[in-house]
């Protein structure tokens, strides 16, 4: 999933795409500024501040991505 959010950030012109967890959750990403995590890292998080709010991620969480 990392490899794929990375993807999804670095695509140009940015276009938004949405987050997906296990508990049915969606994050709407509208810049790529907003969303970091560590790309050494083979565990961790992904941070993404969307709606006000800051939202940490694990990775085993993220079920899906897709278009808002």
């Amino acid at each position: 999933m990392r490899a794929n959010v990375s993807q999804l950030l670095n695509v140009v012109p940015f276009r938004p795409f949405v987050i997906v967890t296990d508990s049915g959750h969606r994050i709407v990403v509208r810049h790529s500024e907003n969303v970091a995590f560590d790309p050494e890292s083979t565990t961790g998080n992904c941070y993404v501040i969307a709606d006000g709010l800051m939202h940490s991620l694990p990775w085993a969480k993220i079920t899906c991505l897709g278009t808002p």
